[in-house]
C-alpha cells in the first residue's frame, strides 16, 4: 500500500459484480464520481470486483484509489470470496464496506459480530425490480404460444397474484438485506417511502437514506445551444425493462408528420435484430440504429429530445445525462425515480401515463412541433441537472457515513 493510502483518514470499499461496467455502466460511473469526491475528503477508496474490465477506466483516476479482484469470479456467494473479503477488511483496517446493487449474502462471515467496519447496502434500482422483472419475463415467455397463455392464466396468475409466492420471497430478501445493513441507500424519497411501507418500518427510525445518483455537467452553454431536429434513445436493447419496441411503434405514428426529424437509437443488445425487423415491418423511416459508442456526449450535444419507453427504471442516468446536455426527456411515469427527475411534467421533461403509446405519440408530436416550448424546457432541464452535482450528492454520502460512524461509536462499550 502506498504512502498516500496509509495517510488517508478513512477507508471505504465498494463491492461490484463487474468493474468497470461494460459500456461505462451506470453504477460503476457513480462509484468513480464518489471515489473522486471521497478521495478529496481524505478517504482511501477501494473497489472489490468479482470480474474486472481492465480497459474501461476513465483517463483520470482518483487519488487513493485501488481495484482488487476477488478470487472466485464465477460463484459470487462462495466461501472463498467471503474469506478473502474478511481478510481484506482486517488487512486494510476498513471503516466502511458498500455493496453496490446486490446485497452481500455472507455479510456476517465478512463482518462478524464486533467488527468496527460499517456495512452499507446501496440499491441502484427500483425496489423490488427483481420481482417485477421475473414476472414480466415469465409472462413474455408464456405468451409465445397458445398453450403458454393458458398456463399463465390457469397456473401462474394464481401463484403470483393469489398466493403471492414471489412477493413473499422477495420481501424476505429485502428485509434481511435491510436488517443486516447499518445504512440502506435508495435513489429517491419515493423509494424510501415504498420500502418503509412494504417492510412495515417506522420512517422516523428507519436506516434508509435517499441519495440520488450524481450527474456530470456538460461543457459549454447547453441551455442556449442550437439543437438539431433529432430524437435520441440511449440504452440497452432488452425487452425485459427497456421496451424499445414501444418507441419504434410510437415513431412509426409520428415520423411522416415531421419529415425533417430523425430518430437515432444508441445501444445494443439481444433484442436489436428483432427491433430492426419491427422497424422494417412498420416502415418506420428516418430511423437509425447506431450501436454502442464511447462518445455518447456528441449525440447528446446535437439532439433536441430524448425518449425512454421503459417498463421500469431505477433512476435512468440517460435522463439526467440528457438534461445536463439540454436535451428534453420524454418518458413513461413508471417509477418514483423517473418522476423525481422529470417532475413537474412540462417543465423538466414530459411524463406520460404508463404505458399509453397513443398519449406518448401525441406528447412527442406536440413537442417536436413547438420550437419555443423546447427552448424553454432546454433551459429548465439544464438547471435541473445542477441539483445532482457530485458536490451535493457527495455531501449527502458524507453525512450518511458520519451518522453511521457516530452511531457505532455511541453504541461501543466504554
Amino acid at each position: 500500500m502506498n504512502t498516500e493510502q496509509t495517510k488517508a483518514k478513512k477507508r471505504i470499499a465498494f463491492v461490484h459484480d463487474v468493474f468497470p461496467g461494460v459500456g461505462g455502466g451506470g453504477a460503476e460511473r457513480i462509484t468513480f464520481d464518489l471515489a473522486n469526491y471521497l478521495s478529496r475528503q481524505g478517504y482511501a477508496v477501494f473497489v472489490w470486483a468479482y470480474k474486472h474490465n481492465t480497459g474501461s477506466y476513465p483517463a483520470r483516476l482518483p487519488v487513493n484509489f485501488r481495484v482488487i479482484c476477488l478470487p472466485d469470479p464465477d460463484v459470487y456467494r462462495s466461501q472463498r470470496n467471503a474469506c478473502f473479503m474478511a481478510d481484506l477488511v482486517r488487512q486494510l483496517h476498513l471503516d466502511v464496506l458498500v455493496s453496490v446493487v446486490n446485497p452481500l449474502i455472507r455479510i456476517r462471515e465478512i463482518l462478524p459480530e464486533g467488527s468496527s467496519c460499517r456495512y452499507v447496502m446501496a440499491n441502484h434500482g427500483k425496489p423490488f425490480w427483481e420481482m417485477t422483472g421475473k414476472i414480466d419475463r415469465r409472462r413474455h415467455h408464456r405468451y409465445r404460444t397458445l398453450l403458454g397463455k393458458w398456463i399463465w392464466w390457469i397456473y401462474d396468475c394464481p401463484r403470483i397474484y393469489g398466493f403471492k409466492v414471489y412477493e413473499r420471497r422477495f420481501l424476505r430478501r429485502y428485509r434481511q438485506a435491510y436488517e443486516q445493513a447499518d445504512a440502506y441507500v435508495v435513489l429517491c424519497e419515493g423509494y424510501r417511502r415504498e420500502l418503509c411501507d412494504r417492510l412495515h418500518l417506522n420512517p422516523a427510525n428507519a436506516r434508509i437514506w435517499a441519495i440520488p445518483n450524481s450527474e456530470r455537467q456538460a461543457e459549454g452553454d447547453m441551455a442556449g445551444r442550437t439543437k438539431r431536429k433529432q430524437v435520441l434513445y440511449v440504452g440497452r436493447m432488452s425487452y425485459d425493462d427497456k421496451r424499445v419496441d414501444r418507441l419504434i411503434r410510437i415513431w412509426s405514428r409520428v415520423w411522416r408528420r415531421m419529415p425533417d426529424w430523425e430518430l437515432i437509437l444508441l445501444g445494443d443488445g439481444r433484442e436489436r435484430s428483432d427491433l430492426e425487423a419491427l422497424a422494417a415491418r412498420l416502415q418506420a423511416g428516418h430511423l437509425r440504429f447506431e450501436g454502442t459508442t464511447t462518445h455518447v456526449e456528441t449525440y447528446y450535444r446535437e439532439a433536441a429530445i430524448l425518449c425512454l419507453t421503459s417498463t421500469r427504471e431505477g433512476w435512468g442516468l440517460c435522463l439526467t445525462e440528457a438534461q445536463a446536455h439540454g436535451v428534453v426527456p420524454v418518458a413513461f411515469d413508471c417509477s418514483s425515480g423517473v418522476h423525481e427527475i422529470l417532475a413537474p411534467s412540462g417543465v423538466n421533461g414530459i411524463l406520460v401515463s404508463p404505458f399509453d403509446e397513443d398519449a406518448y405519440a401525441a406528447e412527442l408530436l406536440g413537442l417536436m412541433r413547438d420550437e419555443e416550448r423546447r427552448r424553454v424546457m432546454q433551459r429548465n432541464v439544464v438547471e435541473k441537472s445542477r441539483t445532482y452535482t457530485i458536490e451535493s450528492v457527495g455531501e449527502a454520502w458524507l453525512n450518511m457515513l458520519d451518522t453511521i460512524a457516530n452511531r457505532a461509536g455511541a453504541s461501543a462499550p466504554q
